[in-house]
């Protein structure tokens, strides 16, 4: 059971697993499926990409949608401050690029109506944590990483048990670059990377993805979660001041003190000349008197 992760190269692996399977014409699958549960025996698998990417990748694809779809077009004409015309190719400056993905990942963290095709730029966690693992103990047997896209499909495939293997001609053919589904060479495609803003707002809203799939967290993430760690590991510095030095007390205050420690031990009290160590006694006496 191939469980599809759009934007991470699922429309590749519904034409690979039509080669496996040996199907013809439309590709037999389940749309909006929710609490997917599959029987024991069942080899489940799919893709996941680098989060950033495939957040972008998602993006570009509703910018490139938005011109069929009024609500979609509306919805990020509001988001994006950009007239009704939404175009992938749009953005005149890598400036522009990076200004207008911030805008829309932070109108997603703040869960802005864009319509069924916002599943693009969800989390990929989310997006694959449909099936149901009660019965079986487990989601997936394999998920692969597009970024080892050769050898993980053929690593699937032979844990499947299907003859032959994807070849790097045939991913490098005309024909298999001609059916590629991406708006990767677009203007607003061109953001900049390195921008700590949207590392860090990308790093919050794809957290999940980063976590579960083991990719390496951008450099401003990163460097804010060392930054955690190392103030967990750094003990709480005080300052130690010195003890004040003794209040004198006078001789009045001194046998009232003796007195009152007396009466509330019924004890002999030792003479003494220390006068502030009786007066602290009695003090603490009268505290657990309170107490």
């Amino acid at each position: 059971l191939y469980v599809r992760n759009q934007k991470a190269a699922s429309q590749l692996w519904v034409r690979e697993f039509q080669n496996m399977l040996g199907i013809k014409g439309p590709f037999p699958g389940l749309r909006r499926a929710s609490s997917l549960r599959v029987p024991n025996g069942t080899f489940v698998f799919s893709f996941v990409r680098e989060p950033l990417q495939t957040a972008l990748d998602g993006y570009l694809e509703l910018r490139d949608q938005a011109r069929f779809d009024p609500f979609l077009r509306d919805s990020l004409a509001a988001i994006l401050g950009q007239p009704p015309s939404i175009d992938p190719n749009q953005c005149s400056s890598t400036s522009q690029a990076t200004n207008e993905f911030v805008a829309f990942v932070g109108a997603l963290r703040q869960r802005a109506p864009l319509g069924d095709g916002a599943w693009h730029t969800f989390p990929q966690a989310i997006k694959l944590g449909h099936v149901d693992n009660s019965t079986r103990g487990r989601r997936f047997n394999a998920l692969g990483k597009v970024e080892q896209l050769l050898d993980h499909t053929n690593a699937i495939r032979a844990l499947v048990g299907t003859p032959g293997q994807l070849s790097w001609e045939q991913l490098s053919s005309q024909a298999f670059q001609s059916r590629r589904h991406t708006l990767s060479n677009t203007t607003c495609a061109q953001i900049d990377r390195s921008d700590a803003t949207l590392q860090r707002l990308v790093c919050e809203v794809y957290a999940a993805d980063y976590t579960c799939f083991g990719y390496k967290l951008p450099e401003h993430c990163a460097k804010a979660e060392a930054d955690k760690a190392e103030a967990r590991r750094t003990p709480t510095q005080f300052a130690l001041e010195p003890s004040p030095a003794p209040v004198p007390v006078s001789a009045a205050a001194t046998a009232a003190a003796k007195a009152l420690l007396h009466a509330s031990s019924n004890l002999p009290v030792a003479p003494t000349d220390d006068a502030a160590f009786d007066l602290r006694k009695a003090r603490l006496v009268l505290t657990m008197e309170q107490l």
